[in-house]
């Protein structure tokens, strides 16, 4: 215990024995006590003998309170003296710039740093490599056959990147990962299961698809890449799943894929 605590005690003290001090009884007055309880009940003992020693219930009654306070300062210091102390769980919202090694943590409920998303241009419609270029097929004309593959992980959320469309990726280019430019601005925003976004697609497909089907396409592979998005005089690279596979059609087989997004549909308009 240091100084300052036994002199608190010390002047704790003081201040029980002048407010005890009032509440003693007057002197003789055991002798009167028993007197009367001896003339009311002569026949009955009491249990507690004539010369129990009162003046002394009164310091032991002192002596309590200032062991109470003593166990209470000693507590309180040591809470001072570096404790563990607890923390309250927090909503996180990630800071970080583009390469940075923190993730984006979990948002709070209707909480869009960036506000909803434009989705990327043909988003969800398949397309084919002829020449070695891209065609899009018109929707409803093949049916999505999703075959074994090992789909991209991805946590709750997922990073959106903000640049300056003017200085930044062209509309429509596709990046991997790791090759983002340094130094934008990001934030996270709650993502899909690559499961959910091809089981989805899939069933577009199917509800759309003509009586008499043009082909078939076989997905057999999935990755996570970012889609350059400009909307409004903004940029954005978004996260999505990049499914590639066969398109089988006329007895001929070509390459091809089909884009879609790895964020929540409720996230992107």
């Amino acid at each position: 215990m240091s100084e300052s605590d036994e002199a608190r005690l010390q002047e704790l003290e003081r201040q029980l024995d002048a407010a005890f001090a009032t509440t003693r009884p007057p002197r003789g007055f055991e002798d009167q006590l028993w007197s009367r309880l001896e003339a009311r009940r002569p026949r009955r003992r009491l249990g507690w003998p004539r010369d129990f020693p009162w003046a002394m219930a009164g310091s032991l009654a002192v002596l309590l309170v200032i062991g109470l306070v003593a166990v209470t300062l000693a507590r309180s210091a040591g809470g001072r003296g570096g404790g563990a102390a607890t923390s309250q769980p927090t909503t996180a919202r990630s800071s970080t710039v583009a390469g940075g090694a923190a993730a984006p943590g979990p948002l709070a409920e209707g909480a869009l740093p960036f506000g909803r998303l434009p989705a990327p241009a043909r988003a969800g419609l398949v397309q084919v490599v002829s020449d070695g270029a891209l065609s899009p097929l018109p929707a409803g004309s093949v049916r999505l056959v999703p075959a074994a593959m090992t789909p991209p992980q991805s946590g709750p959320t997922l990073p959106v990147y903000r640049y300056d469309p003017a200085t930044g990726p062209a509309a429509g280019s596709v990046l991997e990962p790791g090759s983002l430019p340094p130094g934008l601005e990001t934030a996270g925003y709650p993502a899909q299961p690559p499961g959910n976004a091809i089981s989805d697609a899939a069933a577009r497909a199917a509800a759309t698809n003509p009586a008499t089907q043009q082909g078939e396409v076989t997905l057999t592979q999935a990755r996570l890449v970012y889609v350059a998005v400009v909307a409004d005089g903004r940029g954005y690279l978004e996260p999505a799943y990049l499914f590639t596979g066969t398109e089988q059609a006329g007895g001929t087989t070509v390459p091809a894929q089909i884009l879609l997004t790895a964020l929540s549909i409720s996230v992107v308009r």
